[in-house]
This record gives C-alpha cells, sequence and structure tokens, in this order.
C-alpha cells in the first residue's frame, strides 16, 4: 500500500503561496466567532471525502450549529 503524498495545498518552498499566513488567520477568526455565536458544532452525519485527485477534503461535512443567540444591544 503506498504511503499518503503530503499536503500541497499552499505550496512550498519558492512557490509557497503569500496569501497562506492570512489566510489561515481569517479562518482562525472565522472560526471563533461562529463557536462563540452558535457553541461548539457536532458532526451531524458520516464525512465523505473527495477523491485523493487534486486538493483532498471532505465533499460532505453536516455540521448543525445551536440556534443563534441574539446579540446583544450596544
Amino acid at each position: 500500500m503506498r504511503g499518503r503524498a503530503p499536503l500541497l495545498q499552499f505550496g512550498a518552498g519558492a512557490h509557497y503561496c503569500l496569501g497562506a499566513a492570512l489566510a489561515r488567520v481569517e479562518l482562525a477568526e472565522t472560526l471563533a466567532v461562529l463557536t462563540r455565536r452558535f457553541g461548539p458544532p457536532a458532526v451531524h452525519a458520516p464525512v465523505t471525502w473527495t477523491a485523493p485527485i487534486g486538493i483532498r477534503g471532505p465533499e460532505r461535512l453536516l455540521l448543525p450549529f445551536a440556534e443563534a443567540e441574539p446579540e446583544p444591544e450596544p
């Protein structure tokens, strides 16, 4: 059986993505805001993955959140 190839989302070496750090910060902030507002998600159904050609990731990922809390008045 072959081993898994290394992940290539942001490239490497001279071809490393200049926006990789910004993308990671944006994702971290987005997830923090979502979990503060809706609570932690729970996987609702089995995760299906894309074929291992190109970028690997979930094809379907159901994450139901609780009802949104109303934002406090400023």
